[in-house]
């Protein structure tokens, strides 16, 4: 589909123009709502969205009513890995951000 998350992850119309800013290819993340659990389910990988053979696999085979999605474009000096794919989940809450949170430590 136009708005999957594979296909926004190599051709976003969102981004800033400029070298490569059509790509997102740092990380994804899904996370999903089931029926059975009040706790979500959350895969994130660092690989591109469009080259992981995992979410295509799951995505043939999930259903679910409420979805959260994200493509990762790493700011320049940022490091790629999981911890910074969301969604992120504490307990039965999944949520998403952009940016940097101050004092994260203190929340």
């Amino acid at each position: 589909p136009p708005r999957s998350i594979i296909h926004q992850s190599f051709n976003s119309l969102l981004r800033e123009e400029g070298p490569a800013s059509a790509l997102n290819g740092d990380g994804f993340g899904v996370g999903w709502y089931s029926k059975e659990h009040s706790c979500p389910c959350i895969f994130t990988s660092t690989s591109p969205a469009w080259n992981n053979s995992n979410l295509h696999r799951l995505s043939c085979q999930i259903s679910s009513s409420l979805f959260y999605a994200h493509i990762r474009a790493a700011s320049p000096g940022s490091p790629t890995n999981e911890s910074n794919c969301h969604p992120f989940q504490f307990e039965q809450f999944m949520w998403m951000h952009n940016g940097m949170i101050a004092d994260f430590r203190l929340i």
